[in-house]
């Protein structure tokens, strides 16, 4: 993954819980350049846990979305222009919880911003998450969709890994219990055990 990272390849790494996603999340931010590399992620919580600030914050578009997409772009190129030309690594963690209209948003904005065709406008991606823990945040009731189903994730994407060695925990059965119920999966067993 090192290899993957440092040649500026665009990455998205996924794994269950204790598989050590925020651990190298770390470690690559701490090889990156950081006057160039911006930490983001979905929500404010998700975002003091790394270190960052929210990707709406980052971006430049906070406030209302239901604005013409030539309004929000002209917004953030004013609050934050620089920034978005600055950047040569953008981090984003906890990616279930963005949904994916707001990273086809991001991806457009990355591009007619920084004035590069690009995927993002040439900015290399670093995104981690588990699409199998919480949804993108939405109102009740409103549809929404995975970043993962964004029409320019497969273009901005070049490789992905899943964590699977778990560090958290060392009881082999309560392990594979635990990765049962990610993908939903609790026969008597796993109920018994928990």
């Amino acid at each position: 993954m090192r290899e993957v990272v440092l040649g500026g390849k665009s990455v998205f790494f996924t794994g269950g819980a204790g598989v050590g996603k925020s651990h190298l999340m770390k470690q690559i931010v701490k090889r990156l350049d950081p006057r160039t590399t911006y930490v983001t992620a979905s929500t404010g919580l998700a975002a003091c846990a790394i270190g960052g600030v929210t990707i709406h914050h980052w971006a430049g578009i906070g406030g209302s979305m239901n604005r013409p997409i030539n309004d929000i772009i002209e917004s953030a190129r004013r609050k934050r222009g620089a920034q978005w030309r600055s950047a040569t690594a953008l981090v984003i963690d906890e990616i279930s919880m963005l949904d994916g209209d707001l990273f086809d948003l991001l991806e457009v904005m990355g591009r007619r911003i920084r004035g590069n065709d690009k995927p993002f406008g040439g900015l290399q991606l670093i995104i981690c998450g588990d699409f199998f823990q919480l949804p993108p945040v939405a109102k009740a009731g409103t549809p929404f969709k995975f970043a993962f189903e964004a029409s320019s994730w497969n273009r901005c994407i070049e490789r992905t890994h899943e964590l699977t060695k778990v560090f958290r925990q060392s009881d082999d059965s309560f392990v594979r219990a635990l990765n049962m119920i990610r993908v939903g999966n609790a026969p008597t067993e796993v109920r018994t055990l928990l």
